[in-house]
């Protein structure tokens, strides 16, 4: 993760196994642009950091995290995991709820906000709105991000990935152009290029005991194999 949160790259992707923090990369990615300031280093962003007022120098920061629906991937991990990374209490001003229920949009104590959207919606719901940053759980359909881009070039907004390459062929030709970080060298070397790249394997995941990614790696089926441990 501390690499990935080191791209500065129009598009940043975290390609991972199961259980690597790439949602949890994702989230305090959009937070801390929304937010101006990295809570994980307990300091405000510094000029030329992801957040900091040269890259949105245009107030209030209009966010955006897209996965794959609102019943499961917002309402049980996007949002429970948003309320453990910030206070809300404190942080948030308001939220708006689809006829009264589904929460689509976090307001900020700042004037900025974050709206969340799914796959599930037709690609067309994601054009006409202007972003500063995006976050992309899990793979997009190809004409969601097509859309999502026309609303990123007026603000130069970010795409910050995070995914499993298990679907969405397309991604597999965007993630082959990435330039490839794995040290702080290559951080480096990716910047001023389009499209930057962490990836983990299942074997560097800390999160998960030895013996349990030992029998997950066993249980998998052959063709499962290539994305699920290698990312790739």
């Amino acid at each position: 993760q501390v690499l990935a949160h080191g791209l500065v790259n129009p598009v940043r992707m975290f390609c991972g196994s199961n259980q690597s923090g790439k949602t949890t990369w994702l989230e305090a990615e959009v937070l801390s642009m929304c937010l101006r300031y990295r809570p994980w280093e307990l300091r405000e962003c510094e000029d030329g950091e992801p957040g900091d007022d040269s890259e949105w120098d245009i107030g209030p920061v209009q966010g955006m995290i897209a996965a794959k629906d609102f019943v499961n991937a917002h309402a049980e991990v996007i949002i429970p995991k948003m309320r453990q990374m910030i206070p809300f209490d404190y942080l948030v001003s308001g939220v708006d709820r689809i006829q009264g229920r589904v929460l689509h949009k976090v307001h900020l104590f700042n004037g900025s906000s974050i709206k969340l959207m799914g796959y599930e919606q037709p690609a067309e719901k994601m054009e006409g709105a202007t972003w500063d940053v995006v976050g992309l759980d899990e793979p997009a359909p190809q004409g969601h991000f097509i859309a999502i881009q026309r609303g990123c070039m007026a603000r130069r907004a970010p795409i910050v990935m995070a995914f499993t390459p298990t679907k969405e062929a397309w991604l597999h030709d965007l993630y082959s152009e990435a330039v490839h970080v794995g040290s702080e060298v290559d951080l480096a070397r990716a910047e001023g290029a389009d499209i930057a790249a962490v990836t983990i394997m299942m074997d560097e995941n800390p999160h998960v005991p030895v013996e349990e990614k030992e029998r997950y790696c066993r249980m998998l089926p052959v063709e499962a194999r290539e994305a699920r441990i290698y990312s790739r």
